[in-house]
C-alpha cells in the first residue's frame, strides 16, 4: 500500500495531461483497495450532474464539480482496511495519498467529502472537519449531502438511474429521474438519505420518475410476467412465487387503473382483462398455500392424525388447483402479453391537457376519487362481512395508488399518512382472512366428493368464524368517527382542500 503512494507523486506538464494523469492515479488507487468500479463511476457521474445542475440555484463553486468527482471516485477505498467502518478509514487514505494534480489542502476537502458520504453527519467534535474554515466546512457539508444522494441512486448496483434533472421550487429541490431498469430500491434508498442534504442547502429535497405512467407500468407488469412461469413451473419450490405473481399484477392494476386517461384505451382494456386474468388464475393456489401454512402454525391443540388428514385433503385441493397457474402461464406467452404492454407503455400521453404535467401536478387529481371512494364505503360499514371486505379492497386499491403517486408529494406523506393508512387496511386484512378461512370450508364441504369431510375443518371453521366475529367487532370500536375524520382530514391537506367531511 505505501508503494502505491509513493508512486502517485504530483507532478504535471499542461492541464490536459494532468487531468490524464490524476484521473488514471484515482483509478489505480480505487482498484487496488477492492472498489467496484462500475458502481463507483457511475455514482460519480450522477454526483457530478446533480453538483453541476445545482451549482446557480444555490451558488455552489463551480470548480468543485472536480471535487465532488474525486470524493466520489475514491469513497470506498477504506475497504482495503474495514467494511463497516470504511469511510473513516477512506478519509486517512486519501489524505495521505498524495495524489497527483491535488494540492494538500484539495485532497483535504475531498477526503472530508469522501468521510462524510455515509455515516454521522459532520460535527464539531469531529477533528478533521473542525480544522476546516467555516466556508470550507459548509462546502463539505454541500457535496457530501449531494454525493450522498448520487450513491443511493445506485443503491442496487445495478446502474439503473441514467440521469438526472434538478429543479428548484420554493420549498423544495426536485431530482426528476430517468431509468432504464426498475428503480425502486435505488428511489427508496435516496429517500432515506436526504437528511444531510436538507441540513446543508435548507430545503427539502423529492425525486420522482420522468415518465411515472409508463415507468410504473413497465415496472409492475414486468416483476408479474417474471413471476408467472416461476408460479406455473417452481411452485413446490417456493409458494412464495404464486405469493408474488398476485401482489406484482395487483400493482399492475393500479397502475393502469390510476394512469387510465394516459392510456390508449383499447390496449389498455386489454392488457387490464390480461392482468385480472393472471391474478385470478393464481388465487385458489394462494388462499390453499396460506391455508396449509395456518395449518402447520395452529395456535389451538391438533393431534398429528387430525393434521396429516387435513394437509392430504388440502394438498389434494392445491394440485387441482395447479392447472389454472399453468394454463394461464401458456396463455400468456401464446398471446404475447409482455409485447402488448410494451404497446400500452410505449403509447402513453397526455391526452387531456395541452402540455404535459409532473406528477407532482398529477398526483392529487390522480388519487383524489379512489380517496373519495375509499371513505364512501368506509360509512357503508354495516354488520356485514360484504361491507368489510368491500371496505378493504377499497384500501387496498388507495394504498397501491398512494404509492405511485407518493414522490409528488412532500415526505410527510410517505412518512406519516401511508403508515396511518396503512395500519387501517392492515387491520381490515387480519378481518378478511378469517372469513376467507370460513367460507373456503363451507364451500370445499358442499364440493367434495369425500366419504368423510375432515372433522377438523369443521372445528376450525368455527374457530375462525368466532376470530372473525371478535376482530370485526374491535375494529368497528376502533373505527371512530374521530379516527375516521382525522384520516379525512390528513389527506385533505394533501390533496388541496377537497374538503372530505364527515358526510363522504
Amino acid at each position: 500500500m505505501l508503494t502505491m503512494i509513493e508512486d502517485l507523486q504530483p507532478g504535471s506538464d499542461n492541464k490536459e495531461a494532468e487531468d490524464q494523469r490524476r484521473q488514471e492515479a484515482m483509478d489505480t488507487f480505487a482498484r487496488s483497495c477492492g472498489v467496484d468500479m462500475i458502481h463507483t463511476q457511475h455514482v460519480a457521474n450522477l454526483a457530478v450532474s446533480l453538483f453541476q445542475q445545482m451549482t446557480p440555484m444555490f451558488d455552489l463553486r463551480e470548480s468543485d464539480h472536480e471535487t465532488i468527482y474525486a470524493a466520489a471516485m475514491l469513497q470506498d477505498v477504506g475497504y482495503l482496511i474495514n467494511y463497516e467502518k470504511h469511510h473513516k478509514h477512506s478519509y486517512s487514505l486519501i489524505l495521505n495519498s498524495q495524489l497527483p494534480g491535488f494540492s494538500r489542502h484539495a485532497l483535504e476537502i475531498v477526503a472530508n467529502v469522501a468521510r462524510y458520504h455515509r455515516g454521522a453527519n459532520p460535527k464539531k467534535k469531529h477533528g478533521n472537519f473542525t480544522r476546516l474554515s467555516e466556508n470550507d466546512q459548509l462546502r463539505v457539508k454541500q457535496m457530501a449531502a449531494i454525493l450522498r444522494v448520487a450513491g443511493a441512486l445506485d443503491r442496487s448496483h445495478r446502474q439503473q438511474v441514467s440521469k438526472v434533472e434538478v429543479t428548484r421550487q420554493p420549498d423544495h429541490v426536485y431530482v426528476t429521474v430517468e431509468a432504464t431498469g426498475d428503480p425502486e430500491v435505488d428511489l427508496w434508498a435516496a429517500r432515506s438519505r436526504t437528511e444531510l442534504f436538507c441540513k446543508a442547502f435548507d430545503t427539502d429535497i423529492r425525486f420522482g420518475l420522468r415518465r411515472p405512467a409508463p415507468d410504473a407500468i413497465a415496472t409492475r407488469s414486468s416483476r408479474m410476467l417474471e413471476y408467472l412461469p416461476l408460479a406455473a413451473k417452481q411452485w413446490k419450490e417456493d409458494t412464495e412465487y404464486v405469493h408474488q405473481l398476485r401482489t406484482w399484477s395487483r400493482r399492475t392494476q393500479a397502475a393502469l387503473q390510476l394512469f387510465a386517461t394516459l392510456l390508449p384505451l383499447k390496449r389498455s382494456t386489454a392488457v387490464r382483462k390480461a392482468t385480472q386474468k393472471l391474478r385470478k388464475a393464481g388465487g385458489s393456489a394462494r388462499d390453499l398455500d396460506v391455508f396449509m401454512k395456518r395449518i402447520r402454525k395452529a395456535k389451538f391443540t391438533i393431534g398429528d392424525d387430525d393434521k396429516a388428514e387435513v394437509l392430504t385433503f388440502l394438498k389434494s385441493l392445491r394440485k387441482k388447483a395447479q392447472p389454472q397457474l399453468v394454463k394461464a402461464w401458456q396463455w400468456a406467452k401464446s398471446e404475447d402479453l409482455q409485447s402488448r404492454f410494451q404497446g400500452v407503455i410505449k403509447r402513453t400521453r397526455w391526452r387531456e391537457v395541452s402540455e404535459e404535467e409532473s406528477l407532482e401536478q398529477m398526483a392529487p387529481t390522480l388519487l383524489e376519487p379512489l380517496v373519495v371512494r375509499f371513505f364512501h364505503f368506509s360509512q357503508q360499514l354495516s354488520q356485514s362481512p360484504e361491507a368489510l371486505h368491500q371496505m378493504r379492497i377499497e384500501a387496498k386499491k388507495t394504498r397501491y395508488a398512494m404509492e405511485l403517486v407518493e414522490s409528488g408529494f412532500p415526505d410527510s406523506f410517505r412518512d406519516e399518512l401511508y403508515p396511518a393508512f396503512e395500519e387501517v387496511q392492515s387491520k381490515l386484512g387480519v378481518i378478511n382472512d378469517h372469513h376467507t378461512v370460513v367460507e373456503k370450508i363451507r364451500g370445499w364441504e358442499a364440493e367434495s366428493t369425500a366419504k368423510k369431510f375432515p372433522g377438523f375443518l369443521k372445528q376450525l371453521s368455527g374457530h375462525e368464524q368466532v376470530q372473525f366475529d371478535e376482530k370485526a367487532e374491535a375494529f368497528r370500536i376502533w373505527w371512530t368517527d374521530q379516527r375516521s375524520q382525522e384520516l379525512k382530514e390528513h389527506f385533505d391537506h394533501y390533496l388541496g382542500g377537497l374538503g372530505l367531511s364527515p358526510s363522504v
